[in-house]
C-alpha cells in the first residue's frame, strides 16, 4: 500500500521577521509609551512655549499677536498690587517650608522616642 501522507514541516521564519520581532521585543515598552509621551509633551511644553510667546505680545483678555517685547513685564512689575502679591508669595513660601520642616522633624523625633501610645502616633503620622 502506498501512503500519500507527507510530513508537514513548519516554515522557517525569515530573517526579516526575526529582526522585527527582536526589535519589537527589545523596545516594546518604548513603543507603547511613545504616543502618550508625545501627546503629554505637546500639551505641556507646547502650551508652555505658546504662553511664553503670548506674554511677549500686546495681548489683553484676547490674544493680540503684535510683538511688544518686555513691555508687558515692565507694566506688570510697575503695578504696586502685583509687587505686594509677589512679596506675599515669597513670605508665604518661606514660612510654609520652614513650618513644615520643623513639624516634620519634631514628629520624626517623636516617632524615634519610646513614648506612650507610640503605635497610635505612628498610625496617625504614617497613614
Amino acid at each position: 500500500m502506498l501512503s500519500l501522507k507527507s510530513e508537514i514541516l513548519p516554515a522557517r521564519p525569515s530573517l526579516e521577521t526575526g529582526r522585527v520581532r527582536a526589535f519589537v521585543g527589545r523596545y516594546a515598552s518604548q513603543i507603547a509609551l511613545a504616543p502618550s509621551v508625545a501627546i503629554a509633551s505637546i500639551f505641556v511644553y507646547g502650551f508652555m512655549l505658546w504662553t511664553a510667546y503670548i506674554s511677549f505680545s500686546a495681548s489683553g483678555m484676547l490674544p493680540d499677536y503684535h510683538w511688544v517685547g518686555l513691555r508687558q513685564y515692565y507694566n506688570l512689575w510697575s503695578n504696586p498690587i502685583w509687587v505686594q502679591s509677589a512679596k506675599n508669595i515669597v513670605v508665604f513660601t518661606f514660612l510654609y517650608i520652614l513650618l513644615t520642616t520643623v513639624v516634620g522633624l519634631f514628629l520624626a523625633i517623636l516617632l524615634d522616642q519610646k513614648i506612650r501610645a507610640e503605635g497610635a502616633l505612628r498610625l496617625i503620622y504614617l497613614y
